[in-house]
């Protein structure tokens, strides 16, 4: 660009001193004028070229469920949120990841609402959702109890009427696990509403937890509801476990 504005100029000396000058110099005067239009405006429609590539390429951005997992095996969980909209494939193992990095992050409040909308949003992911709650109960990175009560209680609160039967007996076991009394009588009345029916091994379940975390009082209620659905009859090691408890408690009292 240099290079040409010292050749106008020359040229501008040269005819200065002849005849017509002053036609030669208006001419002059638009050669460099368009020179210099030419050259503004390639160099924006470059640029614009560059951004529009630029802009192209941020919004072609996916991600997989496998980057997603390393991010958050990287204790990235913040880009693990960022990254859930850039997904290739909407997963079970991706709607799982996202939940833990929630968990990680101290956001158990909006575990429930995250389900809620992923039933909306993304129905396919339903019949996965009792692997979540199992996730949600046994995170891989490491969670206070407080959060993972908190999560569970959300998902109850926001999500329950977006899941299926699995993952409500999920959710009932899941509360029995952390001995929360409360919330498993809560999930309970709600399947009851939905006239759902609680199979026998699910209430077995709940027995066995409560016995796990040595709350004998709730396990001998729910063996109480497990034998008033099952005709009276219960297997025969769980109503001997039970009794074990109840001996062992009195025992060490």
């Amino acid at each position: 660009m240099a290079a040409v504005l010292d050749n106008l100029f020359q040229l501008f000396d040269a005819v200065a001193s002849a005849p017509m000058a002053q036609e030669f110099s208006l001419l002059g005067f638009f050669i460099l004028g368009f020179v210099l239009f030419r050259t503004e405006a390639m160099k924006t429609l470059l640029g614009r070229h560059s951004d529009e590539k630029s802009y192209g390429s941020a919004v072609h951005k996916t991600c997989s469920a496998q980057q997603l997992r390393r991010l958050l095996e990287a204790s990235r969980y913040d880009e693990v949120l960022d990254s859930w909209p850039l997904l290739d494939d909407f997963t079970s193992e991706a709607l799982t990841t996202v939940v833990t990095a929630l968990l990680a992050l101290d956001r158990s409040d909006d575990v429930g609402l995250f389900i809620a909308k992923a039933a909306v949003n993304l129905p396919h992911l339903k019949p996965f959702f009792h692997q979540t709650i199992e996730a949600i109960l046994c995170p891989v990175c490491e969670v206070p109890r407080q959060r993972i009560s908190a999560a569970l209680q959300d998902v109850f609160k926001q999500g329950k009427d977006a899941l299926d039967a699995q993952a409500s007996q999920a959710l009932l076991v899941a509360f029995a696990k952390i001995n929360d009394e409360q919330h498993v009588a809560e999930v309970l009345k709600h399947l009851r509403e939905q006239d759902e029916h609680v199979p026998r091994e699910v209430l077995t379940s709940v027995v066995h937890a409560f016995l796990s975390v040595k709350n004998t009082g709730a396990a001998i209620c729910q063996l109480r509801k497990l034998l008033d659905s099952s005709a009276g009859s219960a297997p025969q090691e769980l109503v001997i476990s039970v009794a074990r408890a109840v001996v062992e408690s009195v025992m060490s009292e």
